[in-house]
């Protein structure tokens, strides 16, 4: 398994804009890595994500790049959550394995 600093080169770090706040967010070229990090990974984080995207889309688009990789890293994820996380395309990610494959949006 490839790691996104393998994959990529970007550096990654938190997003932080007054109330807003993100775990994973990193920038290389045309090519912007946002996501969270959590131990148990459930459902709702993965609709928590997709809504804070889409506040950056909305709100700050000067922060993302024509390319996204949507990702969360956890230790573990329930079967709902892996669904859903397919379903908008966030790589679901742990030290071990991949519960969902990579992919590249068009922002």
């Amino acid at each position: 398994m490839l790691t996104i600093r393998q994959r990529f080169d970007v550096k990654l770090d938190r997003l932080s804009i007054e109330d807003f706040e993100m775990n994973i967010y990193g920038v290389s070229g045309d090519v912007c890595v946002l996501g969270e990090v959590t131990v148990r990974l459930g459902h709702t984080l993965v609709d928590e994500l997709e809504g804070k995207i889409n506040f950056l889309r909305n709100k700050k688009p000067e922060l993302l790049k024509p390319k996204m990789i949507k990702v969360i890293y956890t230790m573990t994820a329930t079967p709902k959550a892996v669904e859903k996380a397919g379903e908008y395309g966030i790589w679901i990610v742990t030290a071990r394995q991949e519960y969902t494959p990579l992919k590249i949006h068009s922002t």
